[in-house]
């Protein structure tokens, strides 16, 4: 186009920067989304706030947070207002790019902007505080999501439980897991492989391991969760493998037995 002497509008360089950032897993595509922003620049022509997100979106998806933290102070030094987007795929970068102080940061920033955080921004601040290991921030998140009626799903959930399961917090990951019964949110194996992991590796007696991973799996068996390979082997390893086939073979016939639409149980503590 600009060698036929035509001059592209904004419009058409921000066609190219999607173009760019749908390939952005490859490093070579998000230097050419970033350099084609660029020169939407250099050529005097309005850079709007899609075509500087969709730049931060790639390189967040990646953990650059410099990256994205720079386009992001770019965007407000050209004028444009950041949005709900811009700041989630920051916040994203911050977990994912060991920065996960900062995510809390820019969620605080957001909100003096007016802005108001979504499922996804709050996934993303409750991911990077479990990496950082702070649950209770974590908890402080699912809260304040409540407040706002938004509703935490499964992978807000698991990231909770995860972090109260890796710093030894059994009874805080069994707490956690219990509530999202409540809520109605269906744990996966997901849910239940932190936990069982960690009781695996606890100080204690082989006979308080066993009890209380023989207490979970009867739950997952319960809420017809099914035990997947990676979990399987310390099952196996702690409560024998004969049981644990037998155990699982039986969740097919409680599927059958069951109805589709049949209440919780009310959950059981376990410690």
């Amino acid at each position: 186009m600009i060698e036929d002497g035509l001059t592209p509008e904004a419009i058409s360089y921000s066609g190219v920067i999607s173009a760019f950032a749908r390939h952005g897993s490859r490093a070579k595509d998000r230097e050419n989304a970033l350099a084609w922003l660029n020169l939407l620049e250099k050529e005097g022509l309005p850079a709007d706030t899609k075509s500087y997100t969709t730049v931060i979106a790639v390189y967040a998806k990646v953990g650059d947070f410099a990256t994205a933290e720079s386009l992001l102070g770019r965007m407000v030094e050209k004028g444009h207002s950041p949005d709900v987007v811009s700041y989630t795929a920051v916040i994203d970068a911050c977990a994912k790019g060991g920065r996960e102080a900062a995510a809390a940061t820019y969620l605080e920033q957001m909100v003096q902007q007016g802005l108001s955080p979504n499922e996804r921004t709050f996934t993303a601040v409750i991911d990077a505080s479990a990496k950082r290991g702070d649950s209770d921030q974590a908890e402080r998140m699912l809260e304040r999501m409540a407040d706002q009626r938004l509703s935490p799903d499964l992978i807000c959930y698991n990231t909770v439980i995860r972090s109260y399961a890796r710093q030894g917090d059994i009874s805080g990951a069994l707490r956690r897991l219990n509530s999202m019964l409540d809520q109605k949110v269906m744990p996966d194996v997901i849910s239940f492989t932190p936990i069982i992991m960690e009781v695996s590796n606890m100080k204690a007696s082989s006979e308080v391991r066993t009890g209380i991973i023989g207490k979970i799996f009867e739950r997952m068996i319960q809420l017809r969760v099914k035990p997947d390979r990676v979990l399987l082997p310390r099952l196996n390893s702690a409560l024998g493998k004969a049981y644990v086939a037998q155990k699982c073979e039986g969740l097919l016939e409680v599927v059958k037995k069951r109805s589709v639409g049949a209440p919780v149980k009310k959950p059981v503590t376990y410690l």
